[in-house]
């Protein structure tokens, strides 16, 4: 797992509407620069609400205002070394496919991304620079798919997983 700092900040209810995420995962998004204070307590509000209830989630949700200062302590006590970084990638990938428009060059941030997280296999073909498997098609609209089915098969996989920290209902 790489160290870098985030290229943007995703909104909680962007993160929210697209992953669940541990409570490992909060402090990993937050810690890199992809939440703010107020982001990261509106997702810690939404995992107690969606029944994930450990105690420094818990108290994280009951940070007001005016106790933002709180917000890194809280999460400091649960910042996990060996968590994936996948997810945050997934969410920066989909974020940026969402904001594309916005961006003058979002394949250039999507080479960022992948260097950033340690050229992972799985978006290989989302970066403008790596060679087609031979005979493959190439060229914008190939990244583009890609790059769609890359977010639809992700979204798939962390919007309604469980984690280790869900309450189990009977």
């Amino acid at each position: 797992m790489s160290e870098y700092s985030a290229l943007f900040s995703i909104p909680a209810e962007f993160v929210t509407s697209r992953a669940r995420l541990s409570p490992g995962e909060l402090a990993y998004g937050y810690f890199r620069g992809w939440l703010d204070d107020a982001a990261a307590i509106s997702i810690a509000e939404h995992l107690v609400a969606t029944g994930t209830t450990p105690e420094p989630i818990l108290e994280l949700a009951s940070v007001f205002g005016q106790e933002h200062w709180r917000v890194e302590q809280i999460l400091g006590e649960i910042e996990d070394k060996e968590v994936s970084d996948q997810v945050w990638l997934y969410l920066a990938l989909d974020w940026l496919h969402d904001h594309r428009y916005e961006h003058t060059e979002p394949l250039e941030i999507i080479a960022a991304l992948y260097a950033d997280f340690g050229y992972p296999n799985d978006i290989d073909s989302l970066v403008y620079y790596t060679p087609a498997p031979p005979g493959a098609p190439t060229g914008a609209g190939v990244l583009e798919k890609a790059w769609e089915e890359y977010s639809r098969q992700k979204r798939i996989e962390y919007a309604n997983r469980r984690t280790s920290n869900d309450t189990d209902e009977a």
